[in-house]
């Protein structure tokens, strides 16, 4: 029957077919198992928490910093993952820094991972799930120690030459001596019945002081003195304000060689003043300094019964640039850095009225190491550099050979080698190259900033304090900006904008008068000396310096320094032009916890703000506000309607308890509005009110004068001085809230660093005298600019623009100058833009601690040419590095190939079997952060498999014969038919 012919046809076929799939298999013998399992920058916090110990008789410390900064504080995949670190201490920022950093954390499960170098003995245990201790040593030993401890695979590191420098060069001593025994003279007028009387002040040889008193009556007045410069030129040397019957005591000052003193009293209304002048005798002694930069520190000593002296410093531009501070009685000291070439007078006088006094003056003038400044600069550079590869950073002095020995087990093939005017370069440089490393010097700061891509850059001086350059790189690393040390350069030119800032604040500090024990720092006019040339010669100076030493133009500039080592006059000259801020504390510690807060703050800042601004007003104008119309409104009513518009609330407080209650209620930032009472403290208001009025006046009706101008000062029954000692001990965490000052001097003194100490991320303060109306219209615009978003220092180049001098070349002039300066982050806004609680990415996150994951594994034996070839399936969270087959034939030695990637997570290799009996076979996968899966060793006899395949084909070769008698049956019965 042809049907059942047919169907067992079928059969055959099917079971032919059949056969041959399993020949097939058995053929190829293979075996497989599987396993189962499982983008501008942005900002990122990162669960760690870094404690250094505070060493302070070397630069050790610092250098740890920069080991690990590329590791806690580094740029990948278009975000910078910040973490805080801060120096073993106790003190109120580094308390109230760890405070929110571990509440914040332990939203999220807790702090992660401590980092900790040396003995941590102030800082009590921090819980953590992670502990890794260093111990503190040389920079080369600490810097292997990280790399291996902490890095497990990079192809590119970064190795900077440092070595072992004296902070400063031999230097020589001059001794002076004398004896003051002239009396004080007196000399008494009075001025005749104006509103402007003008006179001379006489200079009197061998009598350099000066004490001037004015007595107005009751008539507002105020005591103008002048100096005519060797430049020509008419320089302030101080505004006295008297708004207070009766005479003020304090308006001591210095006659420079070779200059002539005048002063003006302006009173209001007419009336006649009563003068008295009162010369101090004193003596001039000259040195000569021979090269720059240099520093002087004088030793006055002196004996004599109820005497006291003070030492001045005047430079050869003829101005005040530093005086001496007490010691102890009979001991004063005075220590000037960045001092030029010249001709410097020493000027000791007497400050007594009474007395003789015996006195000698011990003078060591010395040179700064610029060598020691181009090192700080090369360290700081690479650990920022680093930071942004995300590589391991060596600080080598020596060519050690564990620096090769860890290169290579790092895997790395590529190395930048930094060495600013470092003649060991050429060295190192042959070294590893021969080594077998790709290499590339950066011995410039021109070439780092180019590698870096920088748009900005962070200046620091080591002149008073080295250990300034590791703060310095901790910001530079954040915001990827390149390291400039001032005095490291070896152009002379570039000596000028350390000198030239430092005179400039020397001059104001002198120009000063003391108000409530602080010096309440005079803003000279434009049209003086100051202001007109030596704030532009600043600005330029300093412009060209930066083309110079890093090749384009900047345009964002970060000071990392105290107020009074690059003083604030270095801010202020560029302000306006170029955006600059400043990172502040009194010391390298404080600053680097400033650092640390200004990076975290739009995390942590989320644990207690609100969308609140809180404000004082005691001291307001009435202005013309509006752009077009003519309404004119006070300050304060401005305000509000500008932060009410801008969906914040606002909360106007003037009596102190209900100031800090505003304050700990979630305020992201104060406004104050006041006296700044010489940046001694605030002037304050009760009973509480939403804005003060001056004595006659209301809330509703402040000036009580109609002046346009509401100084509630007068009002003695509810205004209030509150020192910023008092204020000081009544807030606490202040949890990165904002600060922005009206008042006179409020950025110069205690201020900023109270404002520190508390956990403020940025304050915006006067550093001198501030004008009313212009006050009110900078202060107005800076919350403008911030309320809606704008980074701080772009707002605060946009305030000085507007309302400010500007020293910039092509840029135009105000009648007031307005030394207002931004220290904080640039970067930064205002809460809420910008901010966010997001989950603290883990370290093992990052750096991957996870192993690859190998799911298939098969193998088979290829008879026609005597190889076996082997095919992987593996997957790895971050990407596979490399997967290699290990084998080794009839128990000898193994040996190994690297496997071909060929698509779809799969590796595959071949290799020849060379007539072996049993081959041993297991791979290993490694990811790039060389962690490894390997799988079992497996035994392949191969005797056995080729009598296996021997025995199938036998079986097989019955099976195609009879396919083959069926298929030509098959045709025979198609033919009969």
């Amino acid at each position: 029957d042809k049907s059942i012919i047919k169907n067992e046809m079928l059969r055959i076929t099917k079971v032919s077919f059949l056969i041959i799939i399993l020949v097939c298999s058995f053929s190829a013998y293979s075996i497989s198992w599987t396993s189962y399992g499982d983008s501008a920058e942005t900002v990122l916090p990162l669960n760690v928490l870094t404690i250094i110990e505070n060493n302070e008789h070397s630069l050790w410390d610092e250098f740890a910093m920069l080991s690990l900064i590329p590791y806690v504080v580094f740029h990948e995949n278009n975000a910078v993952y910040v973490s805080p670190i801060v120096y073993d201490c106790n003190n109120l920022p580094t308390q109230y820094l760890l405070e929110d950093w571990l509440n914040y954390c332990s939203q999220y499960g807790g702090l992660d991972t401590l980092l900790t170098v040396g003995n941590i003995s102030h800082i009590h245990s921090m819980p953590a799930n992670h502990v890794i201790s260093f111990k503190l040593e040389d920079p080369l030993t600490f810097s292997l120690d990280v790399a291996e401890k902490l890095w497990t695979y990079s192809d590119e590191a970064v190795i900077a030459l440092i070595n072992e420098i004296t902070f400063n060069d031999s230097s020589s001593e001059i001794m002076f001596s004398g004896s003051l025994t002239s009396p004080v003279l007196e000399t008494e007028f009075d001025t005749p019945v104006t509103d402007l009387a003008s006179f001379t002040i006489d200079r009197i040889d061998g009598y350099p002081g000066c004490h001037l008193s004015v007595d107005s009556g009751d008539a507002f007045s105020i005591v103008e003195v002048l100096m005519r410069t060797k430049l020509g030129n008419v320089e302030q040397l101080f505004l006295e304000w008297l708004p207070h019957v009766g005479i003020k005591n304090d308006t001591f000052f210095i006659f420079v060689p070779g200059i002539s003193v005048s002063a003006a009293i302006k009173t209001y209304p007419k009336s006649s003043s009563h003068v008295k002048v009162t010369y101090f005798p004193g003596k001039i002694h000259y040195i000569l300094v021979n090269s720059s930069p240099s520093y002087i520190h004088a030793t006055l000593k002196w004996s004599g019964e109820n005497t006291s002296l003070k030492l001045y410093l005047i430079s050869p531009d003829g101005y005040i640039y530093s005086s001496s501070s007490e010691v102890s009685e009979g001991l004063h000291v005075l220590k000037a850095v960045g001092v030029k070439t010249g001709k410097w007078a020493l000027v000791v006088v007497k400050t007594s009225n009474y007395g003789i006094a015996n006195y000698t003056i011990e003078v060591s003038i010395g040179n700064h190491q610029r060598q020691l400044g181009c090192m700080l600069e090369t360290a700081a550079n690479a650990a920022v550099l680093a930071s942004k590869l995300h590589a391991p950073l060596i600080l080598a002095d020596i060519n050690s050979s564990r620096i090769i020995d860890e290169l290579r087990r790092l895997h790395v093939e590529k190395v930048y080698l930094l060495g600013i005017n470092d003649d060991r370069v050429v060295q190192f440089h042959e070294w590893l190259i021969n080594s077998g490393f790709i290499v590339e010097v950066l011995s410039s700061l021109k070439s780092i900033r180019e590698m870096l891509g920088a748009s900005g850059c962070t200046m620091f001086s080591y002149f008073e304090n080295p250990s300034e350059f590791a703060p310095a790189a901790l910001i530079s690393a954040f915001h990827n900006f390149t390291v400039l040390a001032l005095g490291s350069s070896h152009c002379e030119e570039h000596d000028d904008i350390y000198y030239i800032a430092k005179m400039i604040w020397g001059w104001l500090l002198h120009s000063s008068d003391t108000y409530h024990g602080h010096k309440e720092l005079i803003c000279p006019y434009p049209s003086y000396e100051i202001s007109s040339l030596w704030m532009t010669k600043l600005y330029d100076k300093t412009v060209e310096m930066l083309i110079d030493r890093l090749g384009f133009e900047v345009r964002k500039v970060i000071i990392s320094s105290s107020r009074y080592d690059i003083t604030a006059a270095l801010d202020r000259s560029l302000a306006g032009s170029l955006i600059v801020g400043r990172m502040i504390g009194l010391d390298h510690i404080s600053r680097t916890v400033f650092i640390s807060r200004n990076m975290l703050s739009r995390f942590i800042a989320t644990l207690n703000m609100r969308n609140m601004i809180s404000a004082t007003f005691t001291t307001y104008a009435k202005i013309n506000w509006s752009e077009g119309s003519p309404k004119i409104e006070y300050t304060p009513d401005s305000l509000k309607t500008l932060i009410e518009r801008s969906c914040y609330e606002l909360e106007a407080h003037t009596h102190l308890p209900n100031i800090v209650s505003s304050l700990e209620n979630g305020s992201c930032m104060w406004i104050y509005l006041g006296h700044g009472m010489g940046g001694s403290g605030f002037g304050f208001f009760k009973p509480d009110v939403w804005r003060g009025y001056e004595k006659g006046g209301s809330v509703e009706n402040p000036d009580a004068n109609f002046d346009g101008f509401v100084d509630s000062s007068d009002n003695e029954e509810h205004y209030y001085y509150c020192s910023i000692y008092d204020f000081n001990a009544s807030i606490g965490n202040l949890h990165s809230m904002v600060f922005i000052s009206y008042g006179c001097v409020s950025g110069a003194w205690e201020v900023p660093t109270i404002f520190l100490q508390h956990g403020a991320s940025a304050i915006m303060a006067s550093v001198t005298t501030a004008y009313a109306f212009f006050a009110d219209k900078v202060i107005y615009a800076m919350v403008k600019y911030m309320v809606i978003g704008k980074k701080f220092g772009e707002a605060f180049r946009y305030v000085i623009r507007e309302y400010c001098a500007v020293y910039g070349k092509k840029m135009s002039g105000f009648v007031y100058t307005s030394w207002y300066i931004l220290m904080g982050d640039i970067d930064l806004t205002l809460y809420p833009r910008g901010y966010s609680s997001c989950k603290p990415v883990l370290l093992s996150e990052v750096y991957d601690t996870e192993k690859p994951r190998i799911l298939q594994f098969s193998y088979r034996v290829i008879t026609e040419n005597n190889s076996l070839q082997i095919t992987v399936k593996a997957t790895d969270n971050k990407g596979i590095k490399t997967v290699v087959m290990y084998y080794s034939f009839d128990n000898s030695s193994w040996n190994k190939v690297e496997m071909q990637f060929i698509g779809n997570s799969t590796y595959t290799c071949t290799i020849k079997l060379n007539n072996a009996r049993t081959v041993y076979i297991y791979v290993e996968a490694v990811d790039f952060f060389l962690n490894v899966e390997r799988t079992a060793v497996k035994e392949i006899h191969l005797e056995s498999a080729y009598n296996l395949q021997l025995i199938l084909v036998i079986l097989f070769l019955p099976c195609i014969a009879i396919l083959v008698a069926v298929i030509v049956y098959r045709k025979c019965l198609c033919k009969v038919s």
